[in-house]
């Protein structure tokens, strides 16, 4: 069982980290790193090194994601290239975020 979720989780955090440099839209990248992020705090967690799995969200996906989108949402795109951003990737994200989470909270349990 724990070999499926090391799997599960390190192929969302590879699959996700590709989205991240493929996507064009800004903010569809940010939520991809912030899903790269947890999957690799999980992968932390099944490690055993649940203090470095708290300090990678807290810090990374809490701090540091916060500062890049607060940039983006700065950079304020005009109307036009927020229409062709696709919204498609954004559920996809979601989808998976959804599952790396289910896969971190399995692997927390078990600590």
């Amino acid at each position: 069982m724990q070999a499926i979720f090391f799997y599960l989780l390190a192929f969302l955090c590879v699959a996700t980290a590709v989205l991240t440099v493929t996507l064009a839209n800004p903010v569809a990248c940010a939520f991809g790193l912030v899903v790269c992020l947890v999957c690799l705090a999980g992968l932390f967690g099944m490690l055993t090194a649940g203090y470095v799995a708290v300090l990678q969200v807290l810090v990374y996906v809490g701090a540091i994601m916060v500062l890049f989108l607060f940039v983006v949402m700065l950079l304020n795109l005009s109307q036009e290239e927020a229409a062709e951003a696709p919204f498609g990737a954004v559920g996809v994200l979601k989808v998976i975020g959804c599952v790396a989470a289910f896969a971190d909270l399995f692997v927390f349990a078990r600590m």
